[in-house]
């Protein structure tokens, strides 16, 4: 990719994209995003940059009257993104360990939530060693 870098405008882009779970035209992103804080420019500028750090890329066109419009989905899966921003903050493979512990401290409170955790830990281990 050619800039992993990524400012809180696209970040708020891509968590929009993976919250509807579908693909989307600037037209209906500026439905959803805040007029206070987004204008059509600071988007189009926002999808052109995650455009070309190959975050999102294009799926098609929508007619809106006389005009067309792109639309777009991400190219990764938010937990997939996930990974990719631990590993630029320095968070690789030795560190897992460490961050799933860190994490079920904050989430898993409840011994039944735990036991739930653990088996889709496990389930993920076997499915690593069938790969």
């Amino acid at each position: 990719m050619k800039n992993e870098i990524i400012n809180e405008r696209e970040k708020a882009l891509l968590q929009i994209f993976w919250n509807e779970d579908r693909d989307m035209t600037s037209v209906e992103l500026l439905d959803i995003l805040d007029p206070d804080v987004w204008n059509k420019l600071s988007l189009l500028r926002t999808i052109k940059g995650l455009n070309e750090k190959n975050f999102i890329e294009v799926t098609g066109m929508v007619q809106y009257k006389t005009q067309y419009a792109r639309k777009f989905k991400p190219t990764l899966t938010k937990e997939a993104f996930t990974a990719k921003m631990l590993l630029h903050d320095g968070i690789d493979l030795n560190s897992l360990g460490k961050v799933a512990v860190a994490m079920t401290e904050d989430s898993a409170k409840e011994k039944k939530d735990m036991k739930k955790l653990i088996a889709d830990i496990e389930n993920l281990l076997v499915e690593l060693k069938a790969n």
